[in-house]
């Protein structure tokens, strides 16, 4: 279940244009290999993404408490006290004379994450004009409880500049300033993600030693390898929403992709008004394929 939110939506939707190839394979293998692709921090939209402002201050107790954490994320196994002594004082000495060494640690964690990012809105017109090629794409309707999309966590929108402060913040403040806080011009879109950390057998072996972990994300967890390609499970998508100008040639093109899936895909049109407002209309259609 998301960390901020106990109770996400029913759907979580993702938008896409059809008029660049990478898109529409992206979208092809999504609905038909049932993989989605999750970005590095260089390709999401906002190069502000995934990048705060690290500090590291504080105390001498509180700076010996920040080396004894990283010791037990570098040695999962338990030190002798007087080994454990020895690297807290070289942490120690090694951040009072290269203090900028805590900063570039931390963004070289950021530079091995992988995001995949949703809004729990399929009628917020920005987002139609944003990410569906104004009404020309199309969205995809997630089941918000399937597989990986349990893992979805909310966005939190603000007009202040995140700030870690390493040596104090706890690990759920520092996932939310790095990962999960935009700025607040970009509220429409109302979105959650899901973070896929690198791949490191010790690291997902303690994970799962610490955390009490859903059966729907033990896969998703133990194959996590940063940006790339994730497997979808089988019933995560629930449906597509055609834009209101999404041109015949790829309405075609997707209904193509659509007859190859042997189960039901309910296919929704969205409209909207002169005011703006964006409805959805089932189609006749509703289609179903034979196995």
């Amino acid at each position: 279940m998301p960390l901020n939110d106990p109770s996400p939506p029913t759907s979580l939707f993702y938008f896409t244009a059809l008029n660049i190839e990478d898109r529409k394979l992206w979208t092809q293998q999504t609905l038909l290999d049932n993989t989605v692709y999750f970005r590095s921090r260089e390709q999401l939209n906002d190069p502000n993404e995934l990048r705060p402002l690290i500090v590291a201050k504080g105390t001498d107790k509180e700076l010996r408490r920040f080396a004894r954490q990283l010791i037990l994320e570098r040695w999962p196994t338990k030190l002798s006290p007087a080994k454990r002594l020895h690297e807290e004082n070289k942490l120690m000495h090694r951040y009072r004379n290269t203090p900028l060494w805590v900063e570039q640690m931390l963004h070289q964690v950021l530079d091995r994450v992988g995001v995949f990012c949703v809004s729990e809105s399929a009628t917020e017109p920005l987002l139609w004009a944003h990410y569906a090629d104004g009404h020309r794409g199309i969205v995809i309707e997630f089941d918000a409880h399937a597989g990986l999309f349990a893992a979805a966590q909310r966005v939190i929108y603000t007009d202040e500049v995140p700030v870690i402060n390493r040596l104090i913040d706890d690990p759920k403040e520092i996932l939310e300033k790095c990962m999960l806080t935009k700025g607040i011009a970009w509220a429409y879109e109302r979105e959650w993600r899901v973070i896929a950390r690198w791949g490191d057998e010790a690291r997902i072996a303690q994970y799962f030693s610490q955390h009490r972990v859903p059966a729907a994300l033990e896969s998703f967890i133990r194959v996590q390898h940063g940006p790339g390609h994730y497997a979808l499970a089988p019933e995560a998508i629930r449906g597509v929403i055609l834009g209101s100008r999404v041109s015949s040639e790829n309405e075609a093109w997707l209904q193509s992709v659509l007859d190859r899936i042997p189960r039901e895909i309910p296919i929704r049109r969205a409209s909207i008004a002169r005011s703006g407002v964006v409805t959805l209309e089932s189609m006749a259609g509703s289609r179903r394929t034979t196995a």
